[in-house]
């Protein structure tokens, strides 16, 4: 009986990957033009098309109850089709920053668009959802069938192709929590400061598209936390108030703790504009 063949068993799962992958993606696409055309969504929590068209008027003086990470991202997914309409004179700039669709030639249309675009955004961003829940199982278990099991069931979520339909901010802030889950276990198995700036940089992510996820950061920042000191503790070979110093001065205890709140103030605007981030506080 000839043995194994271990590229063949990579082909496999490569195939499956891609079935699962697809699979999500095409639900995640059928009745994606629910509500359309239209110049507003039909999703009363959607951020498209209206608040990435004013994100620099609101960053500069205004105020949400939602972070602007993804009214940014969002932002910048529109900027090539604006652009077109611009040199096509069929945008006002004159409204700018505050662009509205009466600003617009044909508002039916060009928001129809931009909420494809939103959408579309969602479905990437779901599909990367089921890549980072494949990753985690792997690095958590270690079985590849056991990773794409976990990548199937969640693929197949009610949930998440449901909200990967909209440009509300749940399929967002889970891509990057997902991702920064990961980065996390990372930070656990090996330690290397890559790990801890990925953490610091998708937990701000998350945090910077919807702030209510902060909840689920506590504990988790907790133990990374225990084990940073424990990891300082065996490579400096002692205890005490040294120990405590040179654990809080690490540069990969300031990527894990810092740059989270960093990335959070950058996005809204903290030292620009701190009676918005009060107000946001407060709402």
């Amino acid at each position: 009986m000839p043995p194994p063949d271990p590229l063949h068993a990579l082909r496999v799962e490569r195939r499956i990957r891609l079935a699962i992958l697809a699979g999500g993606a095409a639900l995640m696409l059928l009745g994606i033009h629910w509500g359309l055309p239209n110049v507003e969504s039909w999703n009363g929590d959607d951020i498209s098309p209206d608040k990435p068209l004013r994100v620099v008027y609101d960053w500069l003086r205004g105020a949400h109850k939602y972070p602007y990470l993804h009214w940014w991202l969002s932002a910048l997914v529109y900027a090539p089709y604006v652009a077109v309409l611009a040199l096509l004179g069929q945008v006002d700039l004159g409204c700018f920053p505050h662009l509205v669709p009466t600003c617009f030639a044909a508002p039916v249309r060009d928001m129809t668009v931009l909420m494809v675009l939103s959408r579309l955004l969602s479905v990437a961003m779901g599909v990367g959802i089921v890549v980072g829940t494949e990753r985690l199982a792997r690095a958590l278990h270690g079985g590849r069938a056991a990773a794409l099991a976990a990548a199937a069931i969640c693929a197949g979520s009610a949930t998440l192709v449901a909200f990967a339909h909209t440009s509300n901010l749940d399929v967002p802030h889970t891509f990057w929590f997902t991702w920064s889950l990961l980065a996390a276990v990372r930070v656990w198995q090996r330690g290397a400061l890559i790990d801890y700036v990925a953490f610091g940089v998708l937990g701000g992510c998350a945090l910077s598209t919807k702030d209510t996820i902060v909840g689920a950061y506590i504990g988790t920042g907790l133990a990374l936390a225990v084990v940073h000191f424990a990891r300082a503790a065996r490579e400096r070979g002692g205890l005490g108030v040294g120990l405590l110093r040179d654990a809080l001065l690490d540069r990969r205890f300031f990527a894990l703790a810092l740059l989270p709140i960093a990335i959070f103030a950058l996005v809204q605007h903290a030292i620009g504009n701190p009676a918005e981030l009060t107000k946001h506080v407060r709402i």
